[in-house]
């Protein structure tokens, strides 16, 4: 999945996302609303769904044209629902960010810079929706601003989509997008404080060993342009070391 990492507050960023499937197929009753959407995409996967996903991914930096800046290396280990740790470059660097309890820690040089507490779109909608009790998922979508009596259909790249949060026609108000056959996130679209438009598309997804893949994820501001994330090599762990979500302490060394 992925994230909303390091460009807080500049941009969200986040993390691979991955989705395991069973064979597609379509709800047995049309949704009537956001609500209806997450449910038929927990009944969907939740038997199948991973819990632990490890992700090797280059991360792209743009500047204000769309022009590739910087590149940075990310591993990314995720543990659903709500947990995700990103490391930047080598582990010994000390350089990354955890998202635990609703929250992103900033962390340089093995210390804490700075925390942000809020909602993880991607993380919820890309992955935990999959994972946790439907109402739950419900209430944080609620919570960060998701209008889920808002729904209409729209097309996207070529297919039926359910598109909650949103009249058809908006695209600036907090919405997502849910291909209608495959009940996968394609698109998530915020509006920060200050009118910011955060634009975030699922834009290449794969096969890997039984596992759907998101293995490209794209980053708009403005309509601009501003971080892609192409994932190198993926594996699904038994279980994450709980060690790899304890927040190091905050401040200099």
């Amino acid at each position: 999945m992925k994230h909303f990492p390091l460009l807080i507050p500049i941009l969200i960023s986040l993390f691979a996302v991955s989705c395991r499937t069973i064979p597609e197929g379509g709800t047995a009753s049309p949704p009537v609303s956001g609500a209806d959407v997450v449910d038929a995409m927990y009944a969907k996967y939740a038997d199948v769904w991973y819990e632990c996903l490890r992700v090797r991914q280059k991360v792209v930096y743009h500047d204000s044209s769309g022009a590739p800046q910087r590149e940075e290396i990310w591993t990314e280990l995720i543990e659903l629902p709500g947990k995700v740790r990103s490391i930047i470059g080598e582990e010994a660097d000390g350089n990354g960010e955890i998202y635990v309890d609703g929250a992103f820690h900033i962390i340089r040089d093995g210390r804490v810079d700075r925390v942000a507490r809020q909602a993880h779109p991607v993380l919820l909608i890309g992955y935990d929706v999959y994972r946790q009790d439907p109402a739950e998922t419900i209430r944080k979508l609620e919570d960060a601003g998701f209008d889920l009596a808002r729904l209409h259909e729209a097309e996207w790249n070529g297919r039926r989509t359910y598109v909650v949060g949103a009249a058809g026609g908006d695209e600036t108000g907090n919405q997502f997008w849910i291909d209608a056959e495959r009940l996968l996130c394609s698109r998530i679209i915020t509006t920060r404080p200050g009118g910011i438009i955060y634009d975030i598309r699922f834009t290449k997804y794969e096969q890997f060993a039984g596992v759907w893949l998101c293995t490209e994820l794209i980053f708009r501001l403005n309509g601009r342009l501003r971080l892609s994330e192409y994932d190198l090599e993926h594996s699904i762990p038994e279980s994450i070391d709980p060690a790899t979500f304890a927040i190091p302490p905050a401040g200099s060394s």
